[in-house]
């Protein structure tokens, strides 16, 4: 006679997915956003509990859990002003759930905050082999689209508007360059690179590029068309 699954004493860890998520302020309650998913995240769609995981029993692993982020518009990983991977660090109380958000600043954990940005993320939910999905082993539903199938990290070309808030000002890249050498800056049609080191028309740090006026001959107004064009890792 065949043992049934609810005989076998067993806890295997999966993924729970939250979608489109509003992350605001350097932390987030996200007890009512796992509560809908868990109704469903047994095995044949049976729910499980809502409750902390222990060594014996099942629920949300709350110890030691960092979760990585993701932009809900693009699936990209979420990142701060200096292009640093946004992640939460998933605890619980009393039965409140919360995700504290960090980013790693030059090797330390620093406090990031959201500015109202909607995110998708999975935790980590620890099953009895009773409930547990067949697809546990190889369901983390979300995935940085920048990694490639063979491995390793693979660039990407990016081309975006940029404003002249001011004279001789740019704002931001949307991402990180990956090589200085890959950046181009079109300004009205006449295209500006950043080969020459310090007689360069311009330089780059992190994700603001730095006009130089004298080595480039000219001033950019802020009523100029200017496009930025390079690679990116992210």
């Amino acid at each position: 006679m065949l043992l049934k699954s609810s005989q076998i004493a067993a806890l295997f860890d999966g993924f729970i997915r939250i979608n489109n998520f509003n992350a605001n302020a350097n932390s987030s309650n996200i007890t009512t956003a796992i509560t809908t998913p868990l109704a469903t995240a047994g095995r044949g769609g049976v729910s499980v509990p809502l409750q902390a995981a222990t060594n014996t029993t099942i629920g949300v692993v709350t110890t030691g859990t960092t979760v990585a982020l993701f932009l809900a518009s693009s699936e990209k990983p979420a990142l701060d002003n200096a292009g640093n991977k946004v992640y939460g660090r998933l605890t619980e109380s009393s039965g409140v759930y919360t995700l504290n958000y960090f980013s790693n600043v030059a090797g330390v954990e620093t406090a990031y905050t959201f500015a109202s940005t909607t995110i998708d993320f999975v935790i980590p939910y620890r099953f009895d082999f009773a409930r547990l999905p067949s697809d546990f082993a190889i369901a983390f539903p979300i995935n940085d689209i920048n990694i490639a199938a063979g491995g390793g990290v693979v660039a990407r070309q990016f081309s975006e508007k940029l404003t002249v808030t001011a004279t001789n000002t740019l704002s931001n890249l949307t991402f990180t360059p990956n090589f200085d050498y890959n950046i181009s800056v079109e300004i009205n049609g006449k295209v500006e690179n950043s080969f020459g080191g310090g007689s360069a028309s311009f330089s780059r740090n992190v994700k603001t590029l730095i006009w130089n006026q004298a080595n480039a001959g000219y001033q950019i107004l802020t009523t100029d068309d200017v496009v930025a064009r390079y690679t990116t890792l992210e």
